[in-house]
């Protein structure tokens, strides 16, 4: 049978699932939670069986890019209308049906014959690990708890931190046996059980069914990582940086910089970064922490009425201001497990002097009397609006970016005054983009009782109404989006020589 035919077939039973859990969903046979995670399943399968009829690997990145766009055309141009809908209806939304297929694209396009092991083994991560666990979270529900936004339960973050073990044991055993033979196993355990732990904070703390881009992302650069040959020196830094993280986060807490779910942000980051490098890594995302957490603390009695009355969120920091702030970082972290490039350290030392300038910005903007500038229009505007720039906000944000800089000096292989002023320059770009962000995209609501306009949805405990932006684009969006760009190109210009 030829590579056509099978392709053929493949997907002749994947239109039939998704119009049996379509079917399903409308005549309320099952939920459209459990239809979504089965569809999950058989799209899985299908995937791991043209990978091992060996359907030729181009024409499978063809069809999945394909089936993705479709995807995200139908989200984009349907979203309102009847066809194939009641599936994508949950108590959660979510794009976990849009995102599957590019999960599978991204491990189609880095794997090849050396690694393609971890490859398929990320596969069977995304099809039984995270959909059997959703399925088993659903309907034996057993203390629920919630990191972001979306509920998970104990009962499904044990049973996938359970099925990792056993896809990874059983993966290596049965397609790899010379890793038995060449390892140490006690290696094999330690390592095993790392990357289960890691991908199973990874699925806990997911939102929006990201998970489905996640976790084969990490799943196989983790795997590249700790079992393409003993690497004692970076399994050992990770299970220090899992003590590390315990500690950041439990102070952080009880010192009231974080909440419950911002503890488990910060813990995430602190065990991925430590464990990439050290103290060299973690030097400068403690830095802006400790000191911004402070200044904040500080500052809080001085910028109340502006925090009470415009800002969503208050000092105390959660899930998604952590992400916001450390989430690119953590992205490099990962980064430069893989390719070990100091461009990829340069840059990550610039997303962590773009968060704290643009913290800074807003401490020193917020809580000193001053004149404040709408960076569009310039009109002179109430401090604490979205989009407000002022002179002592941009003195903040230069101490903030020079903080971090300061911090990371001592590990630079090659610091100089022109790579400082160079980080300094992007990072107060980022905070640029960030008041344009602000200013152009950023939600904001009118409050029907008092008149002003704010980010929060409700306001006087009424419900605000949205007068300008998208709803998805809050301060944290903002902060994240601008850090990614101003990272973005900073790494791209850095690696080919431009500065």
């Amino acid at each position: 049978m030829n590579e056509l035919a099978i392709l053929a077939i493949l997907l002749f039973v994947l239109i039939i699932a998704i119009f049996y859990v379509e079917y399903s969903s409308r005549k309320n046979i099952t939920n459209a939670e459990t239809n979504r995670k089965i569809l999950h399943i058989v799209a899985g399968i299908l995937a791991i069986f043209a990978l091992e009829l060996n359907v030729n690997k181009n024409v499978l990145i063809i069809v999945t890019a394909s089936i993705s766009i479709l995807l995200f055309s139908l989200l984009f141009f349907f979203r309102n209308k009847s066809l194939i809908t009641k599936i994508e209806i949950s108590k959660r939304k979510s794009l976990g049906t849009q995102l599957f297929p590019v999960g599978l694209l991204f491990l189609l396009l880095v794997s090849d014959d050396e690694n393609f092991l971890y490859a398929k083994i990320s596969l069977f991560i995304m099809t039984f690990a995270d959909a059997g666990a959703a399925l088993i979270g659903e309907n034996f529900e057993f203390k629920p708890f919630f990191i972001s936004n979306d509920k998970k339960t104990i009962s499904g973050t044990l049973s996938f931190f359970i099925f990792s073990n056993i896809i990874f044991f059983s993966s290596l055993f049965f397609f790899n046996e010379k890793l038995y033979s060449n390892f140490n196993f006690y290696y094999i355990m330690l390592a095993i059980f790392l990357i289960s732990f890691l991908l199973t904070l990874i699925e806990a703390a997911s939102f929006y069914g990201l998970d489905n881009l996640l976790l084969p992302i990490f799943s196989f650069l983790l795997a590249q990582t700790f079992l393409s040959f003993e690497n004692w020196e970076d399994l050992e830094r990770f299970y220090c940086g899992i003590l590390y993280g315990v500690a950041v986060s439990y102070i952080s807490y009880r010192l009231k910089f974080l909440k419950f779910n911002g503890a488990i942000g910060a813990f995430i980051l602190a065990i991925f970064i430590f464990g990439v490098g050290g103290i060299s890594w973690a030097a400068p995302i403690l830095t802006f922490f400790i000191f911004s957490s402070l200044l904040s603390f500080i500052k809080k009695k001085y910028k109340g009425r502006i925090e009470k009355n415009y800002y969503e969120k208050g000092s105390e920091r959660d899930f998604y201001q952590a992400m916001a702030n450390g989430g690119v970082g953590l992205f490099l972290s990962v980064a430069y497990l893989y390719f070990k490039n100091e461009s990829i350290y340069l840059t990550y030392i610039l997303s962590l002097a773009s968060a704290c300038a643009d913290t800074w910005a807003t401490e020193f903007g917020s809580s000193i009397p001053t004149k404040v500038y709408h960076i569009l229009s310039f009109k002179e505007i109430v401090q604490g609006t979205s989009g407000g720039v002022s002179f002592i906000g941009y003195i903040g944000a230069l101490l903030g970016a020079s903080i971090v800089y300061i911090s990371a000096t001592p590990f630079l292989i090659n610091g100089t005054f022109y790579t400082f002023l160079i980080i300094i320059i992007f990072a107060i770009i980022s905070t640029i983009i960030d008041s344009v962000i602000g200013a152009a995209l950023q939600a904001g609501y009118k409050c029907e009782v008092c008149g002003i306009i704010t980010e929060k949805e409700s306001h006087c405990s009424k419900k605000t109404k949205l007068v300008k932006g998208f709803p998805i684009i809050n301060n944290d969006m903002t902060n994240f989006i601008s850090i990614l760009i101003a990272s973005s190109i900073y790494l791209f210009l850095l690696s080919n020589n431009k500065i």
